[in-house]
């Protein structure tokens, strides 16, 4: 007879030790979803950690299909760090560019007109960081 965690673990194809990282993000999500729907809205420090949980995965994952190492721990240290350190390997330097713009767009969606030039402008702030793409900034 197979745990709940070993069938979810092989079901999802999950390496080993990944399943209860992921519960807890599940269980994270489901308190900040019965905080929503009985207050009505979010306090502003649960939105703080919900956006930064957000940009961190997302730039985390994103980040990981074209190749990139870091895990989310190692992102989300970036994230926290990156406006005082120096950047030391090109992963660091790509997700850094990429939380740059996730930040933008999170706090600017509203204001900001679908074009190719805007898509050229986010494409430029990716790369700010880059050291092997400076010449296609």
């Amino acid at each position: 007879m197979h745990t709940i965690a070993e069938r979810l673990t092989k079901r999802l194809m999950l390496p080993a030790g990944e399943l209860l990282p992921l519960l807890q993000t599940i269980g994270e999500i489901n308190v900040l979803n019965n905080e929503f729907r009985r207050s009505g809205n979010l306090t502003p420090q649960t939105l703080g950690r919900l956006s930064r949980s957000i940009l961190v995965t997302s730039a985390g994952a994103s980040n990981r299909i074209e190749g990139n190492q870091l895990t989310d721990e190692q992102v989300d240290q970036l994230y926290q760090n990156k406006r005082i350190q120096k950047f030391r390997t090109r992963d660091e330097q790509e997700v850094a560019g990429y939380l740059d713009v996730l930040e933008l767009i999170f706090s600017s969606y509203e204001y900001m007109n679908f074009s190719e030039g805007l898509i050229l402008q986010l494409h430029q702030q990716m790369l700010q960081f880059s050291d092997k793409d400076s010449g296609q900034r």
